[in-house]
């Protein structure tokens, strides 16, 4: 669960046994068919040991802190980016010595929130998941931030959002890199928290949801800019029947996806379970993930 699927016909697994990529280790990754389990295919990539992933229904990447690798759902690496082991052709990387923070993808993009060494403050970079070639990135825009400790936390073909902290604040990038909007948030005591390398975001109809660390955001597809914020949650929610539902202390909050008003709560009892819920469905069954453990609720 955690990042939405969107329209992807293939299921994603990769092993937990890699050898470190500095001993010329691999990754595999197989894709599986969500109907009966059978295996389509398999093939080795260069994923680093403990990259998390993220895809957008076509592509699936590997977001890794010096290495960010991208396949197509046929299992074709399509996009290398970073510290590409056993490079064949050299100065085909736009930077090298960076670290990557954050990395978010959607419709056929990748944007990723750097630290590099010649840079004063983190850099934002959105490229293109695919190219002529594999290892040569093409680079829809990068530019230095103002701040340090900044997030993509949602993208569009047209816009990239970034949340900075300090004070609190989403700031929308176009196509070009420029800014298009910067608009504070009022999270409360708990701020931006960030949940991982890839942004704790969901999207649904007309809207992103994005789960700050202790509040829920809105986020408009149209243009990136906020919606609405619910304080004190415990996760981004899911659309239910109509609703959006919100995980909190004591249920499931009934939003309004109109103005975020809450409609009600249905109770739910999660044995003193206080970590990050994340929700899905399936037909009339409300699924949550609380950590390693999955619950169905009716």
């Amino acid at each position: 669960m955690g990042q939405r699927r969107g329209g992807v016909q293939e299921r994603w697994r990769v092993p937990p046994r890699r050898r470190p990529r500095g001993t010329g280790g691999c990754s595999e990754v197989t894709s599986l068919a969500p109907a009966d389990g059978t295996r389509y295919k398999a093939r080795n990539w260069d994923a680093e040991l403990g990259a998390e992933l993220i895809d957008d229904g076509t592509y699936l990447t590997a977001a890794g802190k010096d290495l960010i690798t991208t396949l197509r759902s046929d299992l074709v690496e399509t996009m290398e980016y970073g510290q590409v082991p056993a490079q064949v052709v050299p100065e085909r990387q736009p930077r090298t010595g960076c670290s990557y923070d954050s990395v978010f993808m959607n419709a056929g993009r990748i944007g990723v929130v750097e630290r590099c060494p010649d840079d004063l403050a983190d850099r934002l970079t959105v490229y293109k998941a695919t190219a002529k070639d594999a290892d040569r990135p093409e680079v829809v825009f990068s530019i230095v931030l103002g701040s340090d400790s900044a997030q993509v936390v949602a993208m569009t073909d047209r816009f990239t959002a970034v949340a900075v902290p300090g004070p609190d604040r989403l700031v929308v990038y176009g196509e070009d890199g420029a800014q298009t909007a910067s608009v504070p948030l009022d999270l409360g005591p708990g701020g931006i928290e960030q949940t991982g390398p890839v942004a704790d975001t969901v999207g649904a109809t007309g809207a992103f949801y994005w789960f700050a660390g202790s509040s829920t955001v809105a986020l408009s597809m149209e243009d990136l800019k906020p919606m609405w914020t619910v304080r004190d949650t415990m996760g981004p929610g899911a659309v239910f029947a109509g609703r959006m539902l919100v995980p909190v202390a004591d249920g499931l909050a009934v939003i309004d996806q109109t103005d975020g008003s809450r409609v009600g709560t249905l109770p739910v009892d999660r044995g003193g379970y206080s970590g990050t819920v994340a929700l899905s469905s399936i037909g009339p069954i409300v699924l949550e993930q609380r950590g390693p453990l999955l619950v169905a609720l009716r």
